[in-house]
């Protein structure tokens, strides 16, 4: 099975960090580090294996292009959203 794909990490997104449990707040973040990670270091292998990436078929170009052009910037934003959850409730436990 895929761990990677296009429509999970769409998913992964969508999740409301405050909604979770702190075990599942944390494999959240984890898997969200994950999948920003094979976008920014651009494990390709991986990211044609889970449908990342469409083939432009045009007469003035080809190639690769990322079917979802803001998924890297929002699973950055989703990560920093869970981060600073999970670091609210580290504060609370202290206080």
């Amino acid at each position: 099975m895929k761990y990677f794909t296009l429509h999970k990490a769409q998913r992964l997104i969508g999740v409301i960090p405050a909604n979770m449990s702190d075990n599942l707040l944390q494999k959240h973040i984890v898997k969200l580090r994950d999948f920003k990670g094979y976008i920014d270091e651009g494990d390709m292998p991986r990211l044609l294996m889970g449908g990342y990436y469409g083939q432009v078929i045009d007469p003035s170009a080809s190639g690769l292009v990322p079917r979802d052009i803001w998924l890297q910037t929002n699973l950055g934003q989703a990560l920093d959203e869970a981060i600073t959850e999970r670091d609210k409730r580290k504060c609370a436990m202290i206080l």
